[in-house]
């Protein structure tokens, strides 16, 4: 284990680490495997996101489609197959973020897993809470996604105890208080 790198244990591949690692992750593979070059090797997360990422690059452009999108993921995949792949034959269904509410108000439909918060603070100040968190060791990639409201996202999954999200909240306080 000592000579193991373990820097990105526990952080998420969105992270600036992350993405650094799994670039020379893809490109030591694909020197490893002598693939020719214009040829790149990938890492596809094992999740819904990576699923459809998949099906998105190899299963469309033979026949039309129907996208509907009413959040960041489905607007980045309307996105992809409109500007990337420059299909023709699309029919587009798409309405306003917050179409469906993933920053629940109500306590009854509130996710226990996955928390977003919201502040009300520009931007740019909630940007200076996470980098604040991740540079003091307490949080790391909290950030809500690039395309939903500006806000914290807190994994509160099965992995994290109750103590450390409990102490987590006095360290946003602390962080609050200081961008404020």
């Amino acid at each position: 284990m000592a000579a193991l790198d373990l820097r990105a244990l526990g952080r998420s591949h969105r992270s600036a680490l992350g993405k650094e690692l799994l670039g020379r992750a893809c490109s030591e593979t694909a020197r490893i495997l002598g693939l020719p070059a214009g040829y790149r090797a990938g890492i596809v997360p094992a999740s819904d996101i990576g699923a459809v990422e998949m099906v998105l690059w190899s299963l469309l452009g033979a026949r039309g489609v129907d996208l509907l999108a009413w959040e960041s993921f489905g607007a980045g995949w309307v996105n992809d197959v409109v500007n990337q792949l420059k299909l023709t034959d699309v029919t587009r269904h798409e309405a306003p973020y917050g179409w469906i509410h993933f920053l629940a108000q109500t306590p009854e439909t509130r996710s226990n897993t996955s928390v977003c918060l919201t502040l009300e603070l520009p931007p740019e100040k909630v940007k200076q809470i996470a980098a604040l968190l991740e540079t003091e060791g307490v949080a790391y990639d909290i950030n809500a996604y690039k395309d939903a409201p500006p806000g914290l996202r807190i994994w509160c999954g099965a992995t994290v105890e109750r103590a450390d999200l409990r102490a987590l909240m006095d360290w946003l306080d602390w962080g609050y208080a200081q961008v404020k």
